[in-house]
């Protein structure tokens, strides 16, 4: 049975079967596929069984590794599977079966592929629009897409976009870019895509030049451009510029003439017809060669160099001065089996922009690179083929419309940008986790020790890792290690002789370096932990509630012995310490144990710490992780230095330290992983401790730079476990081994890309009351009296956005700036703000921390020049000063003048004076006046309260006296008058003291009121409600028909007192009746409240009263009327005047009141 397929996709997988019985290869091929396919493989057994029933398969156990296609079998399975022959098959044919079975799962055909974090963006996520026109990257590392609706530039964790304001252009759809300049003459060696000057045409607007951060409209270099074109346009009609690769126009218009780009400037180009190339040096013609295509498109420049792609011998030639060479491609597209049999679907992608080419077959993208040949003579004389490198497995360009792409080899990212769906960011992981067999449990990780090159042993005797050859993850248990200890996973030793110690709770175990033999095992009463191994070869542990022991590997005796009997210790982790000493970390403090006095003293400055690992480095330099209080370093001397934590103290409880090769320390977290130098923190501890009193004292480093790392990057969770020995672990191969509580972490530092925030800083944007300044010079000029200043600020960064710190701090000329005067920008948009600034000079400062080293930052200074104020100038100080002088001089002069003028000035005075005492008597004799009214009324009130209420009220008492006699002589009748008379004579009172109340409410009021839209229905409503008993006791209804929309102007507590009344009035007279409120609009325009009651209750002298238009305004007098009109109405006139409301009734068979307001 032999077996073909593809590499990369298991998908496409090919079985030819060669048994000797063609029934047995037909059934194979047919049953065997389709089982396959469903990536279930004990359907593949089962199958199996079912079409070869002479054939015996017995698979005890199957481990089938499923990741993104990815099937490898484990080695339990490889030995676990066996195969008896039947009659026709012989032991030699099972083998070759067998073999090939095994050949195919263990070959990299099916190996795990290239992983990636991708991130994918929208108009959701900060995009414009999600039409992505072109990418390119310039000098500083920001990234640029032109879209339908303006200029994008990403700088790794947000987008900005150039709208039309602020590129002063009035249609923001890109068309194309161009560079202009790749790299500066003078400037290091770029980043290869990157670009010094690059514009971008807009349709129907000149062009917009991209540089160092920033993006400005250039219309000088569109008119250049164009004029420079315009004698090639005019020899070669229908000459087409390349913009790369995709084009649109691919399928609708074949190319004539193609000017295309090439070299570090735009004086450089190459313009091809279906015949020839002409090569253009700095707009002059250099070479030309013959060369017949119909197909233009297939052109494409890689540096200097023109190349043509043939599609279908999957070949490119590249052109120079006299030659042309045609080589076949190289590299990792040669590993995709589509490449033999479908090497003419290879799609091209050319970034022109970023001199970038790709080539994309069957899900899969290469980078294209075209070796750097030497011309000798014209020639090319480097024979290295065209190579192409895997970027991206498995990803569907096609269907995701995928036309541009730009691939940032620096921080191994992706960026695939597509006509409909926005934006795709593919960055590499450079973390890997190895997951096995089992439930979550059996992927929580603890304490482990490095196995063989490529593997790890746990303490529950699981050999976990990776076969790099083949990319399959290994699984497998130690036998003898799993059945004595299958649970206990936090603590174990290898020895140098290759023995593992183990424990199971309070059971100590030693086995041997083949692990199939118990040289010991030792019982405690409590729980076992941190277990060690001195430089001796002794055995270091503890027992919970016992003390410290240890076994003596020397001693054929093998019996621990106590050497420290403290319950109270609670150990963490041992560490051998100076000859004949221990370290020991506990949950209190850290312990120095002298062993030979069997003393155990506490470390200065560590007492009531929770101590949880320790790392002693080559210069034995002791580095200690505690819980809550981050780490520490106890150096030789006995120093014991504390650093500082991150930003949001994930750093509080690091689990452990492991150190590479190249100077960083890793350190796991609950939140993630940390990266920080080992140098920075020797430094920032030299710095710390005490120095020569002579020597000049240096501050210490305002920031250490920790690279925080987190899942994104290959990690399945952000939480490490730690409370194990040992924690991480490096292996032979390089790599490190962390545990998690989900798989093992593993990376290989030395290979690893470090991704430092050293990119500079950008002023993005300047506002002053929401206004833009002018941000195009480090200088900026403020209006006069600024307030609500906002700065945004940027920076290259594609790492986590955690590792990004910038602080600021605004100085005046001359001024010292201190450490406590930065200010850490908190805002993730670098957000810089103040609500005002005084007039004058400053200078803003902004420092970012670059990444490893001490005070390693990038400062940006940001001028401001805030005007004076006129008074603030120098001009205006002189004249000051003049007029302070004139003053002085004219003050002599007018002191003579002024006495002699003192006596006029004095009349003068008293003069005003008199005129002022006699205003004063005035206004005195009108407050008295008005005081004398206000005691007439209040007299006038007293005499009325005395007769008309005081009256009743004996009236009311006498009557009351003479209900007990007539209660108990049962004369009830009698009491029954009284009783109606008490109710009568209560009431009317009643009435009396509303009158008199709302009488006070008129000349209170009337003098502060206020003037607002009132609906009259819901008014007039709201006072019904108030006489709806007393109209329906009297056998009467009312009716409301005022619309629900009519309004008037007025005052409400007044209009209130008028409409009280008056309904109090006809619900007082009307008898069987009818009460009917309604409005019209009379001939004036005005509108007209009707109140109406079918009975006559006025008498000729009330009604003469209202329809007066003018009233005495004596404050006696309207008291005195009210005996005979009602005080009621009076009160009912008087606010209606004061409201300026016109009052009239009428009384025929009805009474009728007409309520007109003006306006």
């Amino acid at each position: 049975m032999h077996f073909v397929t593809n590499p990369y996709d298991c998908n496409n997988l090919k079985i030819t079967c060669t048994f000797a019985a063609p029934r047995i290869a037909q059934l194979l091929n047919s049953k065997i596929k389709r089982s396959f396919l469903t990536g279930l493989f004990h359907n593949f057994t089962s199958n199996l069984n079912s079409i070869l029933p002479d054939l015996t398969c017995k698979i005890q156990q199957v481990n089938l590794s499923y990741h993104h296609h990815i099937f490898a079998p484990s080695q339990d399975f490889i030995k676990t599977i066996s195969l008896k022959p039947s009659i026709f098959m012989t032991n030699v044919r099972l083998t070759q079966i067998l073999f090939t079975f095994f050949i195919f799962f263990l070959s990299p055909a099916c190996a795990q592929k290239i992983k990636y974090t991708i991130h994918h963006y929208t108009s959701d996520d900060g995009l414009p629009q999600n039409s992505i026109k072109s990418i390119t990257a310039d000098s500083e590392g920001f990234i640029w897409m032109g879209t339908e609706d303006g200029l994008v530039r990403y700088d790794g964790n947000r987008f900005y976009t150039f709208n039309a304001a602020s590129l002063q252009i009035n249609n923001t759809r890109s068309i194309f870019m161009q560079p202009a300049l790749r790299q500066h003459p003078k400037a290091k060696r770029a980043q290869q895509g990157s670009n010094a000057i690059t514009y971008v045409f807009f349709m129907g607007s000149p062009s917009v030049k991209i540089e160092k951060g920033t993006a400005i409209l250039d219309t000088a270099y569109y008119n250049r451009d164009y004029k420079q074109l315009a004698p090639f346009k005019k020899e070669t009609p229908y000459l087409f510029q390349s913009t790369g690769l995709p084009n649109f126009l691919m399928r609708m218009t074949p190319l004539r003439h193609y000017l295309i780009r090439s070299g570090n400037t735009d004086n450089d180009f190459f313009i091809c017809d279906s015949s020839h190339i002409t090569s253009y040096k700095n707009w002059k013609p250099k070479y030309s060669q013959e060369f017949r295509t119909d197909n233009l498109w297939n052109y494409f420049v890689i540096g200097a160099d023109l190349c043509y792609f043939h599609e279908k011998a999957a070949a490119i030639t590249i052109f120079s001065l006299k030659t042309k060479t045609t080589l076949p491609l190289s590299g990792d597209i040669l590993k995709n089996p589509a490449f033999k049999t479908h090497k003419k679907n290879i799609r091209i992608y050319w970034n022109n922009v970023s001199d970038q080419v790709y080539l994309y077959l069957k899900k899969s993208l290469y980078i294209l690179r075209i070796p750097d040949g030497k011309h000798v003579a014209g020639q090319r004389t480097n024979s290295v083929l065209p190579s192409t490198t895997l970027l991206v497995e498995d990803f569907d360009l096609v269907s995701t419309g995928i036309e541009e792409i730009y691939y940032d080899q620096l921080n191994k990212q992706v960026f695939l940008g597509s006509g409909t769906e926005g934006l795709y960011v593919l960055s590499q992981q450079q973390f890997q986790t190895i997951n096995v067999k089992g439930d979550f449990r059996d992927n929580v990780f603890y304490a482990q020790v490095p196995n063989d090159q490529n593997t790890v042993l746990t303490a529950d005797g699981r050999i976990v890792g990776k076969d790099f050859t083949t990319r399959t993850t290994l699984d497998r248990f130690e036998p003898l290690i799993r059945r004595l200890n299958g649970d206990d996973k936090f603590s174990m030793i290898k020895t140098k002789n290759g023995d593992i110690w183990t424990k199971q709770g309070s059971v100590l175990f030693h086995f041997n370096k083949t692990r199939d033999k118990v040289l010991g095992e030792w019982h405690f009463k409590y729980n076992v932990d941190a277990m060690h191994q001195d430089p001796s070869g002794r055995i270091w542990f503890e027992s919970n509630d016992e003390g410290l022991f240890y076994i003596d590997a020397k001693d054929k005796n093998d019996k621990p012995v106590l050497l420290i009997k403290n319950p109270q210790l609670r150990i963490t982790t041992i560490k051998s310490g100076r000859t004949g000493h221990l370290l020991v970390g506990t949950q209190t403090g850290l312990y120095d144990v002298d062993i030979h006095l069997k003393k155990e003293f506490v470390v200065a400055g560590t007492a009531g710490l929770h101590i949880k690992s320790i790392y002693t480095d080559t210069q034995n330099n002791n580095w200690i992780t505690t819980l809550k209080k981050g780490i520490l370093l106890l150096t030789p001397e006995g120093s014991l230095i504390t650093f500082p934590l991150d930003k949001n103290e994930y750093l509080a409880s690091p689990h452990c330290i492991v150190s590479d090769q190249v100077g960083y320390f890793w350190i796991p977290t609950n939140t993630g992983l940390f990266q920080i130098a080992s140098e920075d923190l020797l430094r920032y501890a030299t710095l710390s401790l005490p120095q020569n009193p002579n020597a000049i004292k240096q501050p210490l480093p305002s920031g250490l730079f920790y690279n925080f790392h987190t899942k994104n990057e290959g990690f399945n969770t952000n939480e490490f476990n730690g409370s194990c020995d040992p924690c991480g672990v490096r292996l032979q191969n390089g790599y490190i081994s962390l545990p998690s509580l989900n798989g093992l972490v593993w990376f290989n530092p030395e290979k690893f890309t470090t991704n430092e925030p050293n990119g500079n800083i950008i002023l993005d944007k300047a506002e002053v009351n929401q206004r833009l300044l002018n941000t195009s010079h480090d200088t900026l000029y403020f209006p006069l009296n600024p307030h609500r200043i906002r700065l945004q600020f940027a920076t290259v960064y594609s790492g986590n956005k955690y590792n990004l710190t910038m602080s600021y701090v605004l100085v005046k000329k001359n001024e010292t700036v201190l450490p406590s005067d930065w200010i850490t920008i908190q805002n993730d948009n670098f957000i810089v703000e103040f609500s005002s600034l005084n007039s004058g000079n400053y200078t803003l400062l902004v420092k970012k921390l670059n990444g490893f080293g001490i005070n390693n930052y990038t400062v940006k200074k940001i001028f401001f020049v805030v005007p004076l104020f006129w008074y603030e100038t120098w001009w205006a100080i002189v004249l000051m000063i003049a007029a302070l002088l004139f003053i002085i001089y004219s003050f002599i002069v007018l002191r003579l003048k002024k006495i002699t003028l003192a006596n006029e000035r004095l009349e003068e005075i008293i003069t005003q004076r008199t005129d002022s005492l006699k205003v004063t008597l005035e206004e005195l004799e009108q407050s008295k006046n008005q005081m004398g009214g206000q005691l007439q009324l209040m007299s006038t009130l007293l005499a009325s309260i005395s007769h008309d209420i005081q009256s009743p009220l004996y009236y009311i008492f006498h009557a009351s006296e003479e209900i007990g006699p007539l209660v108990k002589k049962g004369d009830l009748d009698n009491i029954l008058k009284i009783g109606i008379l008490i109710s009568d004579v209560s009431r009317r009172t009643g009435n009396m003291l509303l009158d008199l109340l709302n009488y006070l409410k008129v000349n209170v009021y009337g003098k502060r009121m206020s003037f607002e839209m009132i609906n009259l229905s819901e008014l007039i409503d709201e006072k019904l409600a108030i006489f709806k008993t007393t109209i329906a006791s009297k056998r009467s209804h009312y009716i409301n028909e005022i619309p629900a929309q009519v309004q008037v102007r007025s005052d409400l507590q007044m209009l209130s007192i008028i409409i009280h009344n008056l309904l109090d009035n006809a619900a007082k007279y009307t008898y069987n009746g009818e009460i009917r409120i309604y409005t019209q609009t009379n001939d004036q325009g005005n509108i007209e409240l009707i109140i109406s009651n079918s009975e006559k209750g006025l008498s000729p002298q009330i009604i003469e009263l209202l329809n007066n238009k003018t009233i005495e305004k004596n404050e006696e007098q309207p008291l005195r009327r009210a005996q005979t009109t009602g005080l009621g109405l009076l009160i009912v006139k008087e606010v209606a005047d004061i409201l300026g409301i016109s009052i009239r009734v009428t009384q025929t068979d009805q009474t009728v009141f007409y309520l007109e307001f003006y306006g």
